[in-house]
This record gives structure tokens, C-alpha cells and sequence, in this order.
């Protein structure tokens, strides 16, 4: 959907979910850090969250990215971004996972996105559980423990481009 064809209506919709509970969600995770001195918060967001959309790997599919989810990712890294920094003296740790295109099995070549998005991809595919549980662990784990603020991008180098 893009900014013409999209109402307030859906804009106040998206807004409660991905802006509103975010930070309700945060809000009191964040008070149970506080007390305990110590924490990690990993958000995940999306490729779409660092870089805008290339609508060519839509083709002439009938799909494309609604301009309102570009908003919301990009306000997830950012309230990551402020979290980090306003919350690090209580050593709370606050970073996000920005994957690329998920799919979990086998994807059709046919469909025109599936191979567009891979021609898109260096490693070539979509990003499945396997490929988010590593980062994820890292960045949960004393591994990570000098890690704050930061926004992984685990893309398949999608924006490596």
C-alpha cells in the first residue's frame, strides 16, 4: 500500500501494534532490568529497518511493501538505538536483529518474487529458523556483552549491495 491509497484508520492500527506496544512491551521489561542492574533486549526488525524497498523484486506480481511497514522498522532500530543509550548505565543491553526475507522449506523458482529475491541475495535464498537462532544467542549471551545499539543485519547480504 503506498502513502496515497492508505487510511488513517490503518495508519492508527499499525501505529498501536508496532510503535505503542513496542514501547508498552519495553517500558516493562525495562523496569525489571532496572532493578536487577543488568539485561538484554534483542528487537527484531527487517532489511527494510536499515535500507528502503526495492520494489523491482516485486515484479509484476501484485505484491509490494506498504510504506507504512518501512516506517515502523525504521522506528524499531531507532528506539533500539535510544534504548542503548539511555539504558546502558544500568547495563542493559539493547540491540536488534534485522533478517531479510524469511521462508521456511523450499521456495518455488516459478513465482517471479521467490526468483527475484534470490538474483537480489549473494547467498542466493531466504533466510529460515536456522539462520536467526545464532544472532539471537549471541546477542542474549555474555558473548555480546560489550554489544549495545547495534542493528544485525542477517540479510544473506541483501544490503551488501
Amino acid at each position: 500500500m503506498n502513502l496515497e491509497e492508505i487510511t488513517e484508520q490503518e495508519l492508527i492500527d499499525s501505529t498501536k501494534v508496532n510503535s505503542i506496544g513496542l514501547m508498552q512491551i519495553s517500558r516493562e521489561v525495562v523496569m525489571h532490568m532496572k532493578q536487577h542492574r543488568k539485561g538484554s533486549i534483542i528487537n527484531i526488525s527487517s532489511i527494510q529497518g536499515a535500507v528502503g524497498p526495492n520494489f523491482t523484486v516485486y515484479g509484476n506480481t501484485g505484491m509490494s511493501s506498504p510504506v507504512n511497514y518501512s516506517y515502523d522498522k525504521w522506528g524499531m532500530v531507532g528506539l533500539t538505538k535510544w534504548m542503548a543509550n539511555y539504558y546502558g548505565e544500568y547495563n542493559i543491553r539493547v540491540n536488534c536483529i534485522s533478517p531479510g526475507g524469511y521462508a521456511e522449506g523450499e521456495q518455488d523458482d516459478k513465482n517471479e518474487f521467490v526468483r527475484n529475491y534470490r538474483k537480489y541475495t549473494p547467498l542466493c535464498r531466504f533466510a529460515d529458523d536456522d539462520d536467526i537462532k545464532g544472532p539471537v544467542v549471541f546477542l542474549a549471551s555474555e558473548a555480546s556483552r560489550y554489544v549495545t545499539g547495534h542493528n544485525l543485519l542477517v540479510d544473506g547480504g541483501w544490503t551488501s549491495w
